[in-house]
């Protein structure tokens, strides 16, 4: 996998979020624990998630809140105005194809992350064998 640096990575201001939506508590404890490249789910920066936000809107007719995205494709996480959930969200597909699953939660949705990131690297892992064998 490419490495990804990550510098000092910060969430979108309050006055930048759709009216009426605040970050979960959940992801800002993931925030200050540093938590912010899962290996293949990294949390974007306040910039990014705020034009993909935008685009979001735009394709989808939905308040979605990107907070993460998977760096081997166009599957991001997102938060929707007036929902407690997590979307994982195909971007790019057709609209009403574009979710793939829904977390009840942050906590959730970190667990299946971190499962993707061991997934990943244990494949990873066993590419690089086969290389030396």
């Amino acid at each position: 996998m490419k490495e990804i640096e990550l510098g000092h990575v910060e969430l979108m201001n309050q006055d930048d979020l759709p009216k009426g939506f605040h970050y979960p508590i959940e992801l800002r404890k993931i925030m200050q624990l540093g938590l912010v490249n899962m290996g293949v789910w990294i949390i974007m920066d306040k910039d990014l998630a705020k034009v993909r936000m935008l685009e979001l809107k735009r394709r989808y007719s939905r308040d979605l809140v990107p907070f993460a995205q998977r760096i081997d494709g166009d599957d991001l996480a997102c938060y929707e105005v007036g929902s407690n959930c997590v979307y994982h969200i195909q971007d790019y597909e057709c609209p009403g194809a574009e979710e793939i699953a829904v977390f009840p939660n942050t906590w959730e949705w970190l667990r299946s992350a971190i499962n993707d990131m061991i997934e990943y690297e244990e494949i990873e892992c066993d590419c690089e064998k086969e290389k030396g064998q």
